[in-house]
């Protein structure tokens, strides 16, 4: 909408009459205007959509959402123990992977497309507003740089256990991790 308003001032009555007609229709028909990003996927300490923390992979896969199987640690095994988000049912927008452990959903790792609800959007919050934010609703937070693998991880808990965490090698946050962000080791 922001472009569309910017250029009204440009055009005549009738023009910006039959502009702003247009914009309005595809508003109400739920139409975005060509190139515009979808809103991010809301998630929660549990998960995101139908896919919470704990659930058994054959649930998981009954969704809709899962695809693209894969080991997260290719040098650990041959079992697929994780999965893209990018199935049938899943928001077009969303950049995320799953990993399981013992057929369970143990971790989800959100790259772009989601935000909180303390309102931290990947890709566009900073880590130091992430840490406010969770400071802010009541949880203890913890933001250490580690220079081994150049980032920095938010980690936030409740009640000492590890709800959410966050990464970046700048100052946003380019990864949201629930409860926690998987790495190999």
């Amino acid at each position: 909408m922001a472009c569309v308003v910017g250029s009204l001032g440009r055009m005549d009555r009738t023009s910006r009459t039959v502009r702003l007609a247009g914009v309005l229709a595809a508003t109400i028909a739920g139409a975005a205007p060509a190139g515009a990003a979808s809103a991010p996927t809301r998630v929660r300490l549990d998960g995101v959509g139908p896919i919470t923390l704990g659930m058994t992979r054959a649930d998981a896969a009954k969704t809709g959402w899962l695809s693209n199987p894969h080991r997260n640690c290719p040098d650990k095994g041959t079992v697929a123990n994780g999965y893209e988000l990018h199935g049938a049912k899943a928001p077009g927008g969303l950049g995320a992977s799953v990993a399981f452990a013992g057929g369970t959903l143990r971790a989800i790792s959100l790259e772009k497309g989601a935000r909180t609800q303390t309102g931290v959007t990947v890709g566009v919050s900073t880590l130091t507003r992430m840490a406010s934010a969770y400071r802010a609703a009541g949880y203890q937070v913890k933001a250490k740089r580690y220079p081994t693998v150049g980032g920095t991880y938010v980690t936030v808990r409740r009640k000492g256990i590890i709800v959410v965490q966050g990464f970046g090698t700048g100052k946003l946050v380019q990864t949201l991790g629930l409860p926690f962000i998987p790495v190999c080791a």
